[in-house]
Protein backbone atom coordinates (compact mmCIF):
# COMPACT_ATOMS: atom_id res chain seq x y z
CA UNK A 1 0.00 0.00 0.00
CA UNK A 2 1.38 3.52 -0.77
CA UNK A 3 2.16 5.69 1.96
CA UNK A 4 0.86 9.25 1.60
CA UNK A 5 3.06 12.27 1.51
CA UNK A 6 3.12 14.66 4.55
CA UNK A 7 4.65 17.63 6.30
CA UNK A 8 7.14 16.51 9.11
CA UNK A 9 6.14 14.85 12.00
CA UNK A 10 2.54 14.26 10.63
CA UNK A 11 -0.21 11.34 10.71
CA UNK A 12 -1.73 9.38 7.94
CA UNK A 13 -4.44 7.85 9.68
CA UNK A 14 -5.40 4.15 7.75
CA UNK A 15 -9.72 4.63 7.38
CA UNK A 16 -11.88 1.98 6.93
CA UNK A 17 -12.33 2.75 3.30
CA UNK A 18 -8.84 1.57 2.56
CA UNK A 19 -7.68 5.16 2.07
CA UNK A 20 -4.91 6.88 3.91
CA UNK A 21 -6.14 10.20 5.44
CA UNK A 22 -3.63 12.41 6.45
CA UNK A 23 -3.89 15.27 9.14
CA UNK A 24 -1.06 17.14 11.40
CA UNK A 25 -0.37 16.03 14.71
CA UNK A 26 2.54 16.14 16.60
CA UNK A 27 3.61 12.81 16.41
CA UNK A 28 3.55 10.49 19.43
CA UNK A 29 2.35 13.66 21.51
CA UNK A 30 0.14 12.56 24.42
CA UNK A 31 -3.01 14.91 23.90
CA UNK A 32 -4.88 14.26 27.14
CA UNK A 33 -4.12 16.56 30.23
CA UNK A 34 -3.23 13.59 32.62
CA UNK A 35 -0.06 11.49 30.37
CA UNK A 36 -1.42 8.24 32.38
CA UNK A 37 -4.40 8.42 29.87
CA UNK A 38 -1.98 8.02 26.80
CA UNK A 39 -1.03 4.74 28.54
CA UNK A 40 -3.03 1.08 26.83
CA UNK A 41 -5.85 0.11 28.52
CA UNK A 42 -4.96 -3.24 30.91
CA UNK A 43 -8.61 -4.33 31.71
CA UNK A 44 -9.95 -7.23 31.15
CA UNK A 45 -14.02 -7.58 30.38
CA UNK A 46 -16.22 -10.63 31.36
CA UNK A 47 -18.43 -8.63 28.85
CA UNK A 48 -17.21 -7.05 25.71
CA UNK A 49 -19.11 -4.57 24.67
CA UNK A 50 -18.01 -2.54 21.29
CA UNK A 51 -19.31 0.44 20.07
CA UNK A 52 -18.40 1.76 16.66
CA UNK A 53 -18.27 5.27 16.08
CA UNK A 54 -18.73 7.06 12.37
CA UNK A 55 -19.40 10.75 13.38
CA UNK A 56 -17.26 13.28 15.74
CA UNK A 57 -18.79 15.54 18.19
CA UNK A 58 -20.98 12.93 19.49
CA UNK A 59 -19.19 10.95 22.37
CA UNK A 60 -20.05 12.43 24.89
CA UNK A 61 -23.50 11.50 24.63
CA UNK A 62 -22.79 7.17 25.03
CA UNK A 63 -22.80 5.31 28.13
CA UNK A 64 -19.28 4.88 29.04
CA UNK A 65 -20.78 2.55 31.72
CA UNK A 66 -21.65 -0.19 29.31
CA UNK A 67 -18.86 0.28 26.65
CA UNK A 68 -15.60 -1.43 26.57
CA UNK A 69 -14.50 -0.67 23.21
CA UNK A 70 -14.51 1.99 20.19
CA UNK A 71 -14.04 1.35 16.75
CA UNK A 72 -12.73 4.84 15.07
CA UNK A 73 -14.45 4.29 11.90
CA UNK A 74 -13.64 8.04 11.17
CA UNK A 75 -11.17 10.27 9.90
CA UNK A 76 -8.86 11.06 13.43
CA UNK A 77 -9.16 14.77 14.87
CA UNK A 78 -8.74 16.61 17.75
CA UNK A 79 -12.53 15.12 18.54
CA UNK A 80 -11.03 11.97 18.37
CA UNK A 81 -8.13 12.32 20.68
CA UNK A 82 -10.56 14.18 23.24
CA UNK A 83 -12.66 11.10 22.91
CA UNK A 84 -9.67 8.59 23.28
CA UNK A 85 -8.58 10.54 26.54
CA UNK A 86 -11.81 10.22 28.29
CA UNK A 87 -12.20 6.78 26.90
CA UNK A 88 -9.19 5.39 28.70
CA UNK A 89 -10.46 7.28 31.99
CA UNK A 90 -13.33 4.95 31.71
CA UNK A 91 -11.05 1.94 31.03
CA UNK A 92 -12.62 1.78 27.65
CA UNK A 93 -10.36 0.31 24.90
CA UNK A 94 -9.92 2.67 21.38
CA UNK A 95 -9.14 0.81 18.40
CA UNK A 96 -8.30 1.89 15.39
CA UNK A 97 -10.07 -0.02 11.40
CA UNK A 98 -8.00 -2.46 9.55
CA UNK A 99 -9.10 -2.85 6.10
CA UNK A 100 -6.72 -4.51 3.30
CA UNK A 101 -7.31 -5.18 -0.31
CA UNK A 102 -8.24 -8.75 -0.50
CA UNK A 103 -6.07 -8.83 -4.13
CA UNK A 104 -2.96 -8.04 -2.18
CA UNK A 105 -3.52 -10.12 0.60
CA UNK A 106 -0.95 -13.11 -1.01
CA UNK A 107 1.74 -10.20 -1.33
CA UNK A 108 4.45 -10.69 1.61
CA UNK A 109 5.71 -7.40 0.89
CA UNK A 110 2.26 -5.40 1.17
CA UNK A 111 1.30 -6.97 3.79
CA UNK A 112 4.15 -5.97 5.95
CA UNK A 113 4.44 -2.45 4.56
CA UNK A 114 0.67 -2.79 5.98
CA UNK A 115 1.25 -4.28 9.33
CA UNK A 116 4.33 -1.99 9.64
CA UNK A 117 1.68 1.16 8.99
CA UNK A 118 -0.74 0.17 11.58
CA UNK A 119 1.44 -0.66 14.22
CA UNK A 120 2.90 2.48 14.20
CA UNK A 121 -0.53 4.63 14.05
CA UNK A 122 -1.52 2.57 17.54
CA UNK A 123 0.85 3.82 18.80
CA UNK A 124 1.08 7.32 17.69
CA UNK A 125 -1.91 7.70 18.46
CA UNK A 126 -2.00 5.95 21.96
CA UNK A 127 -4.97 3.33 20.68
CA UNK A 128 -5.06 -0.05 22.11
CA UNK A 129 -5.79 -2.36 18.84
CA UNK A 130 -7.23 -3.10 15.68
CA UNK A 131 -10.91 -3.95 14.34
CA UNK A 132 -10.46 -5.97 10.83
CA UNK A 133 -13.46 -5.31 9.11
CA UNK A 134 -12.93 -7.02 5.48
CA UNK A 135 -15.81 -7.91 3.68
CA UNK A 136 -14.90 -9.02 0.47
CA UNK A 137 -15.58 -12.47 -1.04
CA UNK A 138 -12.88 -15.29 -0.63
CA UNK A 139 -13.59 -18.38 -2.43
CA UNK A 140 -13.36 -21.70 -0.05
CA UNK A 141 -10.24 -22.80 -2.49
CA UNK A 142 -8.37 -19.14 -2.71
CA UNK A 143 -4.83 -18.91 -1.32
CA UNK A 144 -5.98 -15.58 0.29
CA UNK A 145 -8.28 -17.61 2.65
CA UNK A 146 -5.07 -18.33 4.68
CA UNK A 147 -3.32 -15.27 3.74
CA UNK A 148 -6.01 -13.79 5.35
CA UNK A 149 -5.75 -15.27 8.85
CA UNK A 150 -1.77 -14.89 8.64
CA UNK A 151 -2.56 -11.10 7.95
CA UNK A 152 -4.24 -10.98 11.37
CA UNK A 153 -1.68 -13.00 13.53
CA UNK A 154 1.24 -10.60 11.95
CA UNK A 155 -0.68 -7.51 12.99
CA UNK A 156 -0.97 -8.80 16.25
CA UNK A 157 2.33 -10.37 16.55
CA UNK A 158 3.06 -6.50 16.19
CA UNK A 159 1.00 -5.12 17.79
CA UNK A 160 1.85 -7.30 21.07
CA UNK A 161 5.48 -6.58 20.99
CA UNK A 162 5.01 -2.82 21.93
CA UNK A 163 1.56 -3.47 23.51
CA UNK A 164 0.82 -6.65 25.73
CA UNK A 165 -2.37 -5.40 26.65
CA UNK A 166 -3.54 -4.91 22.75
CA UNK A 167 -6.76 -6.37 21.32
CA UNK A 168 -7.19 -7.65 17.89
CA UNK A 169 -10.96 -8.52 16.38
CA UNK A 170 -12.45 -9.01 13.05
CA UNK A 171 -15.92 -8.80 12.13
CA UNK A 172 -17.70 -11.59 10.35
CA UNK A 173 -21.27 -12.01 8.54
CA UNK A 174 -23.53 -13.01 10.44
CA UNK A 175 -22.95 -16.83 9.33
CA UNK A 176 -19.84 -18.31 8.55
CA UNK A 177 -21.58 -20.27 5.43
CA UNK A 178 -20.01 -18.01 2.49
CA UNK A 179 -22.30 -15.54 2.96
CA UNK A 180 -21.73 -13.00 0.13
CA UNK A 181 -18.98 -15.32 -0.99
CA UNK A 182 -17.02 -14.64 1.92
CA UNK A 183 -15.83 -18.06 2.75
CA UNK A 184 -13.70 -17.08 6.01
CA UNK A 185 -11.82 -19.23 7.50
CA UNK A 186 -13.48 -18.68 11.09
CA UNK A 187 -12.13 -21.30 13.44
CA UNK A 188 -8.38 -20.31 12.56
CA UNK A 189 -9.49 -16.56 12.62
CA UNK A 190 -11.16 -17.42 15.81
CA UNK A 191 -7.77 -18.72 17.02
CA UNK A 192 -5.73 -15.53 16.28
CA UNK A 193 -7.95 -12.37 17.41
CA UNK A 194 -9.44 -11.75 20.63
CA UNK A 195 -12.98 -12.11 19.49
CA UNK A 196 -15.18 -11.91 16.10
CA UNK A 197 -17.85 -9.41 16.19
CA UNK A 198 -20.75 -11.41 14.50
CA UNK A 199 -22.30 -8.75 12.15
CA UNK A 200 -25.90 -9.84 12.81
CA UNK A 201 -27.32 -7.44 10.72
CA UNK A 202 -28.05 -7.15 6.69
CA UNK A 203 -29.56 -10.63 6.96
CA UNK A 204 -31.71 -9.94 3.70
CA UNK A 205 -28.07 -9.28 1.52
CA UNK A 206 -29.19 -12.24 -0.83
CA UNK A 207 -32.27 -13.56 -1.38
CA UNK A 208 -32.68 -16.74 -3.48
CA UNK A 209 -35.24 -18.74 -4.76
CA UNK A 210 -37.35 -20.20 -2.69
CA UNK A 211 -37.42 -17.09 -0.67
CA UNK A 212 -40.07 -14.66 -2.11
CA UNK A 213 -38.76 -10.84 -3.16
CA UNK A 214 -40.10 -9.42 -0.47
CA UNK A 215 -39.37 -7.25 2.72
CA UNK A 216 -38.31 -8.93 5.64
CA UNK A 217 -36.64 -8.11 8.74
CA UNK A 218 -32.60 -7.19 8.72
CA UNK A 219 -31.70 -9.17 11.91
CA UNK A 220 -34.33 -11.73 12.40
CA UNK A 221 -33.50 -13.74 16.06
CA UNK A 222 -34.17 -17.12 14.58
CA UNK A 223 -31.94 -16.71 11.86
CA UNK A 224 -29.37 -14.17 13.80
CA UNK A 225 -28.96 -17.68 16.44
CA UNK A 226 -28.90 -20.54 13.65
CA UNK A 227 -25.78 -18.50 11.78
CA UNK A 228 -24.11 -18.08 15.76
CA UNK A 229 -25.04 -22.01 16.08
CA UNK A 230 -23.43 -22.86 12.80
CA UNK A 231 -19.89 -20.87 14.30
CA UNK A 232 -19.74 -22.46 17.42
CA UNK A 233 -19.98 -25.76 15.10
CA UNK A 234 -17.29 -24.59 13.20
CA UNK A 235 -14.90 -24.85 15.63
CA UNK A 236 -15.73 -21.59 16.92
CA UNK A 237 -16.03 -21.08 21.08
CA UNK A 238 -19.17 -18.91 21.98
CA UNK A 239 -16.93 -16.79 24.36
CA UNK A 240 -15.07 -16.05 21.26
CA UNK A 241 -18.39 -14.60 19.82
CA UNK A 242 -19.40 -11.00 19.96
CA UNK A 243 -23.44 -9.96 19.10
CA UNK A 244 -23.09 -7.40 16.41
CA UNK A 245 -26.60 -5.64 16.26
CA UNK A 246 -28.25 -2.73 14.26
CA UNK A 247 -29.39 0.36 15.49
CA UNK A 248 -30.95 0.90 11.80
CA UNK A 249 -33.27 -0.25 9.73
CA UNK A 250 -34.18 -0.44 5.94
CA UNK A 251 -37.09 1.72 4.23
CA UNK A 252 -37.93 -0.67 1.26
CA UNK A 253 -40.69 1.12 -1.40
CA UNK A 254 -42.64 -1.42 -2.23
CA UNK A 255 -43.55 -2.58 -5.99
CA UNK A 256 -46.96 -4.16 -4.92
CA UNK A 257 -48.55 -4.11 -1.29
CA UNK A 258 -50.52 -6.54 0.02
CA UNK A 259 -52.37 -4.77 3.04
CA UNK A 260 -54.37 -8.41 4.30
CA UNK A 261 -50.94 -10.00 4.86
CA UNK A 262 -48.94 -6.46 5.13
CA UNK A 263 -46.66 -8.14 2.25
CA UNK A 264 -44.89 -5.90 0.62
CA UNK A 265 -42.92 -7.19 -2.87
CA UNK A 266 -39.35 -5.24 -3.19
CA UNK A 267 -37.72 -4.59 -6.78
CA UNK A 268 -35.55 -7.27 -7.87
CA UNK A 269 -31.88 -6.21 -6.99
CA UNK A 270 -29.34 -8.46 -7.29
CA UNK A 271 -26.08 -8.79 -5.10
CA UNK A 272 -23.26 -11.12 -5.78
CA UNK A 273 -24.93 -13.73 -7.47
CA UNK A 274 -28.60 -13.37 -6.02
CA UNK A 275 -31.27 -12.23 -7.92
CA UNK A 276 -32.92 -10.04 -5.54
CA UNK A 277 -31.55 -8.65 -2.03
CA UNK A 278 -31.62 -5.37 0.87
CA UNK A 279 -30.27 -3.28 -1.51
CA UNK A 280 -33.90 -2.82 -2.80
CA UNK A 281 -34.26 -0.49 0.32
CA UNK A 282 -32.29 2.02 2.12
CA UNK A 283 -30.62 2.17 5.20
CA UNK A 284 -32.07 4.58 8.28
CA UNK A 285 -30.58 5.33 11.56
CA UNK A 286 -32.85 4.55 14.22
CA UNK A 287 -33.11 8.00 15.41
CA UNK A 288 -34.94 8.68 11.43
CA UNK A 289 -37.04 5.87 12.19
CA UNK A 290 -38.55 7.33 15.65
CA UNK A 291 -38.91 10.47 13.35
CA UNK A 292 -40.57 9.06 10.44
CA UNK A 293 -42.98 7.18 12.59
CA UNK A 294 -44.08 9.42 14.19
CA UNK A 295 -44.59 12.03 11.45
CA UNK A 296 -46.32 9.63 9.51
CA UNK A 297 -48.67 8.31 11.95
CA UNK A 298 -47.31 4.97 11.13
CA UNK A 299 -48.39 2.27 13.52
CA UNK A 300 -45.51 -0.53 14.65
CA UNK A 301 -46.44 -3.84 13.86
CA UNK A 302 -44.71 -6.95 15.23
CA UNK A 303 -43.87 -10.19 13.40
CA UNK A 304 -43.76 -12.98 15.68
CA UNK A 305 -41.78 -15.02 13.03
CA UNK A 306 -38.50 -12.68 12.69
CA UNK A 307 -39.45 -11.24 16.56
CA UNK A 308 -38.75 -7.80 14.99
CA UNK A 309 -40.74 -4.71 14.77
CA UNK A 310 -41.73 -3.00 11.58
CA UNK A 311 -44.29 -0.67 9.62
CA UNK A 312 -46.29 0.48 6.72
CA UNK A 313 -46.63 4.06 5.63
CA UNK A 314 -47.34 5.95 2.06
CA UNK A 315 -44.47 8.06 0.81
CA UNK A 316 -45.89 10.77 -0.73
CA UNK A 317 -42.93 12.14 -2.73
CA UNK A 318 -42.86 8.61 -4.64
CA UNK A 319 -46.53 7.58 -4.34
CA UNK A 320 -45.67 4.07 -2.87
CA UNK A 321 -46.31 2.01 -0.14
CA UNK A 322 -42.90 1.32 2.39
CA UNK A 323 -42.12 -1.21 4.95
CA UNK A 324 -39.69 -0.15 7.51
CA UNK A 325 -37.86 -2.87 9.40
CA UNK A 326 -35.48 -2.12 12.22
CA UNK A 327 -35.03 -3.70 15.48
CA UNK A 328 -36.25 -1.64 18.84
CA UNK A 329 -35.91 -2.52 22.46
CA UNK A 330 -38.30 -5.80 22.67
CA UNK A 331 -36.82 -7.54 19.67
CA UNK A 332 -33.00 -6.60 20.75
CA UNK A 333 -33.33 -7.66 24.66
CA UNK A 334 -34.97 -11.06 23.09
CA UNK A 335 -31.37 -11.40 21.34
CA UNK A 336 -29.72 -10.10 24.46
CA UNK A 337 -31.17 -12.81 26.48
CA UNK A 338 -30.46 -15.52 24.37
CA UNK A 339 -26.73 -14.63 23.89
CA UNK A 340 -25.97 -14.53 27.17
CA UNK A 341 -27.87 -17.54 27.60
CA UNK A 342 -25.52 -19.45 25.37
CA UNK A 343 -22.47 -17.54 27.08
CA UNK A 344 -21.51 -15.15 23.99
CA UNK A 345 -18.30 -12.63 24.62
CA UNK A 346 -20.63 -9.55 24.23
CA UNK A 347 -22.58 -7.32 22.07
CA UNK A 348 -21.07 -4.76 19.43
CA UNK A 349 -23.32 -2.19 17.89
CA UNK A 350 -23.50 -0.19 14.37
CA UNK A 351 -23.10 2.36 14.96
CA UNK A 352 -23.34 4.37 18.09
CA UNK A 353 -24.08 7.25 16.42
CA UNK A 354 -27.40 6.67 15.18
CA UNK A 355 -29.45 7.26 18.10
CA UNK A 356 -31.70 10.61 18.53
CA UNK A 357 -29.04 12.73 21.00
CA UNK A 358 -30.12 15.76 20.39
CA UNK A 359 -33.87 15.55 19.54
CA UNK A 360 -37.11 15.71 21.56
CA UNK A 361 -37.08 14.86 25.34
CA UNK A 362 -38.92 11.03 23.53
CA UNK A 363 -36.19 11.41 20.93
CA UNK A 364 -33.61 11.06 23.53
CA UNK A 365 -35.44 9.09 26.02
CA UNK A 366 -35.28 6.44 23.62
CA UNK A 367 -31.64 6.80 22.79
CA UNK A 368 -31.23 5.88 27.03
CA UNK A 369 -33.21 3.27 27.30
CA UNK A 370 -31.83 1.91 24.09
CA UNK A 371 -27.99 2.07 26.24
CA UNK A 372 -29.82 0.86 28.99
CA UNK A 373 -31.11 -2.03 27.85
CA UNK A 374 -27.50 -3.39 27.07
CA UNK A 375 -26.38 -6.16 29.58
Amino acid sequence: MALCTVPVRALCLLVVVSQLSCLSLASGDCPCKDASLCEPVKTSHAVEVLGWSVTAGLWQHYNWEKLTAIGVFRAWDSDADEMLCFAHSKNVRVVLPGNFPVSNLTNTHARERFVTHLAEQTQALHTDGVNFDIEDAISQSSPERAALVTLINETRTALLKHNPHAHVTADVAWSPDCIDGRCYDVKAMAEVTDYLAVMAYDERSQIRPPQPCVAMSNSPATLTFDGVRQYIEAGVPASKLVLGQPWYGYNYPCESFDAATSTCTIAKVPFRGAPCSDAAGKEYDFSWIQRNMKATGATRLWNATQLSPYYNFMDKTDGKHHQVWYDDLESLRLKYKTAMHISMRGFAFWTIDFLDYAGDAEGVAMAKAMWDEIP
